[in-house]
């Protein structure tokens, strides 16, 4: 009997599995994790298939068969799809997906995470319950919610009233410590799966997830590459942010992609949750989200400070009254300040500016590098995306400047991108229960994008019909195996034409054909294929 066996390690993406032959004293299934000799050394691969015969004359013998939890048929199948999507060879996806056991484990003292308190107003405990119902009841959810803290509250009451293990998804380090915190309320049976492990953490928590003996594991983007425990419960939290995509180096995957395609292999529960999800990731089983109590103020009418459209006599006024020593006023401004233009005003100019207004007042300027002060003034950017703290919000107010900014930065889904950090940023102010103040040269725009869920994607999805951007439908790729027959190679969620009326899309390629679309699909899609195209 004679196996291929994909090597864990980095290869070309023209590289296939190896033909090995299996000795007579080993029984090796798809799925296992074997040593092999590669070019005189031994290596840890796994058996992609098994053959009665070899195309080659002399074959290497599989030296033993290790003791980690062996992948599934269904497991191997999703890898080798990834592969196709990715354009990388099989073992390249496998060295990215699968931490190798450590020569030597390490166990190292880590200091132990506090309880934190999470408490929530009788409004969010009323929508916490309506989507523990949803979720529960389906077999895959996606949830609109009014912030972060009802997804954390979600978390605390899965854990609570089942007792099947929990798989987090999060786009950040900052929200998985949040999510922790959250999680050791219930158990102290936590783990969390990140980028930047030792390799005796890392195998320890891959192990836990592909066997299902923990309670609660938490991850970011690359675990969405490992396929969990059929009795594991995924939760994704934040599923639009575009964190769930890698894209600055090899593998080009998407978490979403990778859920969404195991969903028909796998039977893990899936939820998927957001304050704006994804108009491709399909319909929004529960739309909770509630406009919040904000003040528009209109910039292209109403008085203001200077010519350079900074801080409007409304905003003045909130700064004046609000009282910032026991919790910070803050202003969130997206600029940074460019040195080779000086009429560019920045973070630093807004913050003279403020000084000078209110000398009596502290004003903080924070980045990356610096955290959000207790009191005072603080003009940030981004930055407070990721040091907001969801179990206990701390803010005195909140002010936004220049909202409309994303939509001409971003590319074609620039509309979608701002209206989830617009969304996000006025329910930090609602969930601290601290006034919340806008300005905006396009009013009306700033309240659709805080309107109706459903309008939105609407909206969206005309703006695509319109842009020729047709809607989702299946897209198949088959090649010409042999006089007659054909093979399927793989399936897409794809946008063509026809796809709203039920359609399905067929691409027939030669014998050693390949589709050029595979490398230069949209972010926001699968593949686009244009009518031209179709067959």
């Amino acid at each position: 009997m004679y196996c291929k066996v994909a090597p864990i390690r980095r290869f070309p993406r023209s590289v296939e599995p190896y033909d090995y032959q299996i000795p007579e004293d080993l029984t090796v299934d798809v799925g296992s994790f074997v040593e092999v000799p590669l070019r005189n050394t031994p290596v840890i691969g796994i058996v992609t298939a098994i053959m009665d015969v070899s195309e080659f004359s002399r074959v290497a013998f599989l030296t033993k068969i290790l003791s980690i939890p062996a992948l599934s048929t269904e497991d191997v199948h999703f890898y080798q799809r990834l592969a196709v999507r990715t354009y990388q060879s099989l073992s390249s996806i496998l060295f990215a997906a699968i931490p190798l056991p450590p020569k030597r484990f390490i166990h190292k003292s880590r200091p132990v995470i506090e309880r934190g308190s999470f408490g929530i107003t009788p409004q969010e405990a009323l929508t916490l319950k309506t989507c523990l119902t949803t979720v529960t009841e389906s077999h895959h959810s996606c949830l609109c919610l009014p912030n972060d803290r009802v997804g954390l509250g979600l978390v605390l009451a899965l854990l609570k009233t089942t007792t099947d293990p929990l798989f987090v998804l999060v786009p950040d380090v900052h929200m998985a410590e949040a999510v922790l915190r959250v999680g050791t309320i219930v158990t102290e049976d936590c783990k969390l799966f990140l980028a930047k492990q030792s390799k005796t953490e890392a195998y320890e928590s891959w192990c836990a997830l592909r066997e299902g003996t923990c309670r609660l594991i938490i991850s970011t983007r690359s675990g969405a590459l490992v396929p969990p425990h059929a009795s594991t419960r995924i939760v994704m939290l934040g599923s639009g942010e575009d964190d769930f995509a890698q894209w600055d180096q090899n593998p080009h995957y998407d978490a979403r992609w990778c859920l969404a395609t195991r969903r028909d292999t796998h039977s893990n529960a899936t939820v998927e949750i957001d304050v704006f999800p994804r108009v491709e990731d399909g319909d929004v089983t529960l739309d909770v989200w509630k406009t919040p109590d904000v003040q528009i103020v209109d910039m292209q009418t109403g008085a203001r400070l200077s010519d350079h459209y900074l801080l409007s006599i409304e905003a003045l006024t909130l700064i004046r009254t609000t009282d910032t020593t026991n919790a910070p006023l803050v202003i969130f401004y997206n600029r940074l300040q460019r040195a080779d233009n000086d009429a560019y005003v920045g973070v630093e100019a807004l913050a003279q500016l403020v000084r000078k207004e209110f000398p009596d007042k502290f004003v903080h300027v924070v980045n990356a590098q610096t955290n959000i002060p207790a009191n005072g003034i603080v003009i940030v950017t981004r930055t407070l995306l990721f040091q907001w703290d969801y179990l206990e919000p701390h803010m005195a107010g909140l002010i936004v400047l220049r909202p409309e900014h994303n939509l001409i930065y971003r590319g074609f889904r620039s509309l979608e991108q701002a209206t989830r950090e617009l969304r996000r940023l006025v329910s930090f102010a609602a969930s601290a229960h601290a006034p919340c103040l806008i300005q905006a040269r396009e009013p009306h725009v700033v309240e659709e994008m805080l309107g109706p869920t459903t309008v939105i994607r609407s909206e969206e999805l005309h703006m695509r019909k319109t842009l020729h951007y047709p809607p989702f439908g299946d897209f198949h790729v088959v090649r010409a195996k042999d006089q007659g027959s054909r093979e399927l190679i793989e399936s897409y969620r794809v946008q063509h034409a026809g796809a709203g009326s039920g359609q399905e899309l067929v691409l027939r390629t030669e014998p050693n054909g390949y589709i050029p679309e595979w490398l230069t699909w949209p972010p926001s899609c699968d593949m686009f294929v244009s009518p031209d195209s179709m067959e």
